[in-house]
């Protein structure tokens, strides 16, 4: 199973690429950066790492249609693309709705408006023009005026149901955050395979991404608690099939969203039970990490994806937390 990474860009620039570099000389294979917030530009840094790199794959971990064009989020990633020689995947996701509201960006259904923008963004890093509408973009017989050296495959980043199932049909590979339990995630790979024959495609023509949030260490109880306020609102950002797959009770929940929508800053055990993070997280000794990963990967994910939080941040060495869990599955 390939191993990736997250580099949240709140450290100068020059921080964040020195830590990829250091990523890189120490073999890990990948490196996202998001366009999320309103943190260092992504592709700004993405060319920056490319100039100072040789092998590690690039990621951008994840953009969106909401708040940039596709046109431009297109040629952006294929100009990265032609600085790192093809080593770059563009992630796309639904984007942050702080970040939406604070841009007052336009609305519209996920999976149609990023299946949209996945046709599109294929149709002109192919060099071609294309025209489409809805209710977020428009396409208007438009063309890059650049066709990049290296294709760039496309990751859509979901949790809901549905839109596992159009990325089976028409992305090259699936970001799918927060299953961390082994038969979810076969639940989750089975929909993606299915999408992706009965469109005519290959089974595995679909990458996936186990995107975690994972901590690494024997400070057990501290790893925990540190993640507990953010898988509550994971859970309750949750699709519920999603939540079904997981095990967790309906009632329980709604419980949580309760809560949550009630702007709790702080959560126990007695909510959130250490059992609830383990579904959705990586967290233990390096042999315990190393068997929650293997076991995702026997459950069809082919990259394991670091997700952080400001929390992990906050509270650990996020870099020495990375080469931790890339010493235990290498």
């Amino acid at each position: 199973m390939d191993f990736s990474f997250c580099a949240l860009p709140r450290q100068t620039a020059a921080e964040v690429i020195e830590m990829v570099q250091r990523a890189e000389d120490a073999g890990i294979p990948m490196v996202w950066v998001p366009d999320e917030t309103f943190m260092r530009d992504p592709y700004v840094l993405l060319g920056a790492i490319a100039a100072k790199t040789s092998t590690i794959r690039l990621g951008v971990g994840i953009a969106n249609p909401y708040t940039r064009h596709p046109i431009q989020i297109a040629r952006a990633v294929g100009t990265v693309a032609d600085l790192c020689e093809g080593r770059v995947v563009l992630g796309i996701g639904a984007g942050l709705k702080p970040t939406r509201k604070a841009m007052a960006a336009p609305d519209g259904d996920f999976t149609e408006t990023t299946r949209d923008a996945i046709v599109a963004m294929k149709a002109v890093l192919a060099g071609e023009h294309h025209s489409v509408a809805n209710d977020v973009f428009r396409f208007d017989n438009a063309h890059m005026e650049f066709k990049p050296k290296n294709p760039v495959d496309i990751y859509v980043a979901t949790t809901h149901p549905r839109a596992f199932r159009m990325a089976g049909e028409v992305a090259d590979g699936v970001i799918v955050g927060n299953v961390g339990r082994p038969d979810a995630m076969r639940t989750v790979t089975g929909w993606i395979r299915e999408a992706a024959a009965a469109a005519g495609r290959p089974e595995d023509a679909v990458k996936i991404v186990a995107w975690n949030f994972a901590l690494c260490g024997e400070e057990k109880s501290a790893m925990y608690d540190t993640i507990r306020l953010i898988t509550a609102r994971t859970i309750a950002n949750s699709h519920s099939k999603v939540t079904g797959i997981l095990g967790i009770d309906k009632d329980e929940v709604e419980k949580i969203r309760a809560v949550m929508r009630g702007g709790a800053t702080k959560v126990g055990p007695d909510l959130i039970p250490d059992d609830y993070i383990d579904r959705i997280a990586v967290i233990g000794s390096a042999e315990e990490c190393r068997a929650g990963i293997e076991e995702l990967a026997a459950a069809g994910a082919d990259i394991f994806g670091l997700r952080p939080s400001l929390e992990v941040l906050e509270r650990f060495d996020y870099e020495a937390m990375v080469h931790r869990l890339w010493g235990a599955v290498r």
